[in-house]
């Protein structure tokens, strides 16, 4: 498989505003949706040593903005400490 390309803050744009980030969502979807397809030992061997994989999974959970997260940029990692 192809390298995956890391998932970065400016992805989360509008498909229909920017190309760009319409790619990078097509190029992870692709890579990912070939990944599960494969046999359970493939799939592990990938996991295991693919390091542009790894990289793109943690930095698309660290960058994908959820729908609980609101429009804003605010800063911090949230909470509400106690």
């Amino acid at each position: 498989l192809p390298p995956c390309v890391p998932y970065l803050p400016h992805d989360n744009a509008s498909t229909t505003a920017d190309p760009t980030a319409a790619a990078v969502v097509g190029l992870l979807n692709a890579r990912l949706t070939s990944l599960l397809a494969m046999r359970a030992p493939e799939f592990w061997q990938h996991v295991a040593h693919d390091a542009s994989l790894r990289r793109a999974l943690d930095t698309y959970l660290q960058f994908r903005r959820r729908p609980h997260d609101g429009d804003g940029g605010g800063g911090g990692g949230g909470g509400r400490g106690g």
